[in-house]
């Protein structure tokens, strides 16, 4: 037996060689794959069979890459267009706008804490138990943050 006739198989071996059926192989011819027919059973060279399978999967995958690629696209562009949307309902804001809108009552706020060791310190000049100086510092805290529950760290009505 030759090298070549070796090398060829018949339709039934190929789907069994490929893990398919019968009918996908004769889909294949349809698709391309080359056979031989020797009255009217089809042969095919398994070398140039195998060959044909990876370039099909290759193909497959170039299109199912690109496929996902362009449905992360659209995804992509949906997100924005949520964003932009929320933005216009002000349901959103962008962090660049915060910084601008909390850089001035974060400062007040950090002086109020900064100054606060200086509020309390007189009002622990007497030897304390411990109780007793917590309840000193707790209050102290407590009106130190009142004014911040009233107005809110911005101060006043920010509806």
């Amino acid at each position: 037996m030759t090298k070549a006739k070796r090398l060829t198989i018949s339709q039934t071996d190929l789907a069994r060689v490929f893990g398919v059926s019968t009918r996908t192989i004769q889909r294949w011819e349809e698709e391309g794959l080359r056979e031989a027919r020797i009255g009217r059973r089809a042969t095919y060279a398994l070398p140039v069979a195998v060959a044909w399978r990876v370039d099909r999967e290759r193909r497959e995958s170039d299109v199912m890459d690109f496929n996902e690629a362009r449905a992360r696209k659209m995804a992509a562009q949906a997100e924005l267009t949520e964003i932009e949307v929320a933005r216009a309902r002000a349901e959103y804001i962008h962090v660049s706008d915060l910084d601008h809108l909390l850089a001035e009552p974060l400062a007040r706020l950090r002086g109020r804490l900064l100054s606060f060791a200086g509020v309390v310190a007189p009002r622990l000049t007497e030897p304390l138990e411990v109780p007793q100086a917590v309840a000193i510092i707790d209050g102290a805290m407590a009106e130190f943050l009142e004014p911040i529950s009233r107005e809110g760290l911005l101060g006043g009505d920010q509806d």
